[in-house]
């Protein structure tokens, strides 16, 4: 803010000079030989100092975002634990009041929880197991339908709403064969043409296509898509694991050596990408 202050200030200083013409005023000309390059000076400093800043917030945010997703697995791996537990026991009064309390997690989190308990030995914990899970179901088969009926899918916005539709009922894993086939399908069709709308779209949709793609053996597209993942962003730590991902599934030995030594090469990888390194050397292509 100080230095948009000191801009505009600095701006009117240039104006007024002009005005009254700084050339034939020899106090003016030696009172905007001074201020100039301490204006300059201090916009830089002050510049440098909000970029720092805004580093700052952005890794704290990032930083807060992973806590976050760290602390909601735990929360599910305690929940699935404790299902389990009371299903082993058989203490089907407790089991049922967890998944009549899960409702307010995530529906990819509340399926997870409910694969495990329609599988009961009690009939009414597989009941209300199975109703959850079609409760889920058809949210996101009304939605698909509203998307498709009612909204301009040549926006982007709304090309981007119905692929976070798509890929967490895919991520849901509660539908199967043909018609998840057919969801993969129309999941790659509209991110390509996200990507051709938008070519400044987020990286993660690149993420999701190649994997889709190497999940249906659509492996040229996926290579396509990898190159301009590449091209655009670079190898980094994030995206190398679809890349890896990709090139493993392709038995093309060469590129995946040489993406493997591309990211030993990053600079401060973390635990679980070095864990992912190792295991991946150990790993023969066949």
């Amino acid at each position: 803010m100080l230095s948009k202050v000191f801009i505009i200030y600095l701006i009117i200083v240039l104006v007024y000079f002009q005005i009254h013409g700084v050339k034939n005023n020899k106090i003016e000309k030696l009172i905007f030989s001074i201020c100039l390059p301490i204006f300059g000076l201090i916009i830089t400093i002050l510049s440098e100092v909000i970029i720092r800043e805004d580093k700052n917030q952005k890794k704290v945010i990032v930083s807060t975002q992973k806590n976050k997703i760290e602390r909601s697995k735990e929360f599910l791996t305690h929940i699935q634990s404790s299902v389990l537990d009371n299903l082993d026991i058989e203490n089907y009064s407790k089991t049922r009041e967890i998944i009549l309390s899960i409702q307010s997690l995530p529906l990819r989190k509340q399926c997870e929880v409910c694969r495990i308990t329609i599988w009961s030995k009690n009939v009414e914990i597989s009941h209300i197991s199975a109703v959850c899970l079609m409760r889920i179901k058809t949210y996101f088969e009304k939605l698909f339908v509203h998307m498709e009926s009612y909204t301009d899918l040549n926006k982007i916005e709304n090309i981007e709403r119905y692929i976070h539709g798509l890929y967490n009922y895919l991520e849901c894993k509660i539908v199967y064969g043909s018609l998840k086939e057919n969801y993969i399908n129309k999941l790659i069709s509209l991110i390509k043409v996200l990507i051709e709308k938008n070519s400044e779209c987020e990286e993660k949709y690149y993420y999701i296509l190649i994997d889709e793609c190497v999940k249906m053996r659509r492996y040229e597209e996926a290579i396509l898509y990898t190159n301009l993942l590449i091209e655009k962003y670079g190898i980094h730590e994030e995206n190398s694991k679809h890349i890896l991902n990709l090139y493993y599934e392709t038995k093309d030995k060469n590129t995946f050596k040489e993406i493997l030594e591309n990211v030993k090469n990053i600079p401060n990888l973390t635990r679980e990408t070095k864990n992912i390194v190792e295991f991946w050397e150990g790993e023969k292509i066949s």
